[in-house]
């Protein structure tokens, strides 16, 4: 038998057993705490497009591009929440493409990894989802954008525990090392690396 293991189910134990009971093993779903969780989908899915629809063949994309992408998927948002995306959009532009000499390609967007792992004689089958992947000169880096507003602090042996099982993941698939993650918060402009 093989048992399915993610970060995200083991970090929710780690976090609080009874809410990953709850959770995992009655199926118990808790509220959104954020305020809209159709702005985080449709900020998902614009830099999906962003990346994962560009030429390549030209340096960087123009604001004009972003805009382009966000008019495609932001068919379900308000009014308001449609000019949020848009402002958060062209401020990730400014920051994290507009400074560079030419957009590089990522490896992957909106993408799901696998691997297998024994232990003990324990089979676990280890999954993720990641946002965007790139090369780096020394390995991967796995991206991971967030669109709340709050900044949330990570506890060292969070962050060794997703990293561990991605890099596990990673080293499987692409035969090449992880060596960063990146959260981008959205809505805060800010960027952490580990």
């Amino acid at each position: 038998m093989v048992y399915p293991l993610s970060a995200t189910k083991l970090l929710d134990y780690h976090r609080c057993p009874q809410a990953y009971y709850f959770k995992y093993e009655r199926g118990l779903k808790a509220n959104a705490f954020f305020k809209s969780p159709l702005l985080g989908k449709a900020l998902h899915a614009a830099l999906a497009r962003i990346y994962g629809d560009w030429n390549y063949t030209e340096p960087k994309p123009s604001l004009d591009w972003i805009r382009f992408c966000w008019q495609r998927v932001n068919h379900e948002l308000t009014p308001e929440l449609s000019t949020q995306g848009l402002e958060i959009l062209e401020s990730y532009y400014y920051q994290y493409i507009a400074i560079l000499p030419a957009l590089r390609k990522p490896v992957a967007v909106e993408g799901k990894i696998q691997a297998r792992l024994n232990l003990c004689n324990i089979e676990f089958k280890i999954s993720g989802r990641y946002d965007r992947l790139d090369w780096r000169d020394d390995g991967l880096e796995l991206i991971d954008y967030k669109s709340s507003r709050k900044i949330r602090d990570f506890e060292p042996d969070e962050i060794d525990l997703q990293l561990g099982l991605y890099y596990l993941a990673l080293e499987q698939r692409y035969k090449k090392s992880l060596q960063q993650m990146s959260l981008i918060y959205l809505q805060r402009a800010r960027i952490h690396h580990f």
